[in-house]
């Protein structure tokens, strides 16, 4: 049953199993004098304003005496309780996860950078550049510039088809450094298990009197 104070607006649920006898007569009416817990004030509660409820703010237990019925709440809901405890809980796991995080971030991008390298490894052995080959060219009308055309076969030994892009050519003078590089697109972006794809590709650079090496590189997706 519910009741509300009519001076604060406090709201009870009272047991009725725990309510007195009600006082007074039939010329006044039954009812009971009830005092409210958060504004102390008493007032006059008539029999028939008691009405079942089935989710009461607060549960009340009933003192009863002649006069008066002093209402006193209890503790909240035990529901209410446990969801405060769980996000209590939360926060505190999820802040200390956080602190890890950001304290063993760089342990952590070494980590994924390692498995990726050993992942990329991994495939990269089973795809193989065999019989490269390369010529030099003058260009007509430009006698500074000479053009590169490499060629050669990628092998895949995988039991798999292996997902390819292209190649990536590096040029490299007697000294090993970089005198030039590019990327160029296969004519298929997959390689069955064995299969052999050629590749062909050219590209104008400056003349040069060094002994050139060429490097070639497998680009997957």
């Amino acid at each position: 049953m519910n009741v509300k104070c009519p001076y604060c607006g406090c709201s009870y649920s009272i047991d009725p199993d725990a309510l007195p006898k009600a006082l007074g007569d039939e010329k006044l009416g039954y009812g009971w004098w009830l005092r409210c817990c958060k504004c102390h004030k008493k007032w006059w509660l008539p029999n028939h304003d008691v009405q079942l409820v089935n989710s009461p703010k607060l549960v009340a237990s009933l003192v009863a005496s002649k006069e008066e019925i002093p209402l006193k709440p209890v503790d909240k809901d035990n529901s209410l309780k446990k969801f405060r405890f769980g996000t209590y809980a939360f926060i505190i796991l999820g802040t200390f996860l956080v602190m890890f995080l950001a304290y063993n971030i760089n342990t952590i991008k070494v980590l994924v950078i390692k498995k990726t390298e050993y992942l990329l490894s991994t495939v990269l052995v089973k795809l193989k550049v065999l019989n490269v080959q390369y010529s030099m060219e003058t260009v007509q009308d430009d006698p500074d510039s000479v053009a590169i055309n490499v060629n050669g076969k990628i092998l895949n030994e995988d039991r798999s088809v292996l997902q390819i892009s292209g190649v990536k050519v590096s040029i490299y003078g007697s000294n090993n450094e970089i005198i030039t590089t590019w990327t160029d697109n296969l004519n298929k972006n997959y390689i069955m298990s064995g299969e052999s794809l050629d590749f062909s590709t050219r590209r104008v650079i400056k003349r040069t009197n060094d002994q050139i090496k060429v490097d070639i590189s497998i680009l997957q997706r």
